[in-house]
């Protein structure tokens, strides 16, 4: 059988994440995280170098590292204060509006 943890509640692996409770919500979870390498910053920061260059910008590795930092700043600044404050479940129900 599983082993139990401290608390007295049996340990759980990462396989228990297929479990037909919870698959589902693994399936979500995962499609979520490879969806989103296809757009926003994602796009932004693989593309930026070669708009930037096409745009006859003199330096494209200098604008990318600022496109970079902007990134940074907000998700320093706004991302994750806003988080704090609304939370990730409404955040994300949100981004879909």
């Amino acid at each position: 059988g599983k082993s139990v943890g401290g608390d007295g509640a049996p340990e759980r692996g990462w396989m228990d994440l297929a479990a037909k409770p919870h698959i589902t919500s693994t399936t979500a979870v995962l499609a979520l995280f490879a969806l989103q390498q296809f757009s926003g910053i994602n796009a932004i920061v693989y593309f930026s170098s070669s708009v930037f260059r096409q745009a006859g910008i003199a330096s494209d590795v200098l604008a990318s590292a600022v496109v970079s930092l902007v990134n940074v700043l907000g998700t320093a600044l706004i991302a994750a204060p806003s988080i704090d404050r609304f939370g990730r479940k409404a955040m994300l129900k949100a981004s879909f509006a």
